[in-house]
């Protein structure tokens, strides 16, 4: 099976944005300048419109995986602040027993 390079990393990528925050769950939402850093330390290539892509496609409404928490109008995508939800953290834990879901 051939699978496209480019289509795996960004799967791989948004794995890593829902472990980040599964870390924080319950505790503290995290600003997207901090994920940003923590997605750096495993993807240094990473850009900011990768994440912002990412986030963007984990809070769609068929997904739900991800929301703002606080204020948002005005704020910066980088300093608003972000958390999974009850269905991303199901989601979240589900991905560190089966990696091959396919998001």
């Amino acid at each position: 099976m051939n699978v496209n390079p480019r289509a795996q990393k960004i799967q791989q990528m948004r794995r890593c944005v829902l472990a980040i925050l599964l870390e924080a769950y319950g505790v503290v939402a995290l600003e997207g300048e901090t994920v940003f850093e923590l997605l750096l330390e495993r993807y240094p290539d990473a850009s900011e419109g990768d994440l912002q892509k990412d986030l963007t496609y984990l809070m769609e409404a068929d997904k739900g995986y991800v929301e703002t928490v606080g204020q948002t109008r005005g704020v910066a995508w980088d300093k608003r602040r972000y958390g999974l939800t009850g269905k991303g953290n199901d989601v979240a834990n589900q991905l560190e027993h089966d990696p091959a879901l396919g998001i």
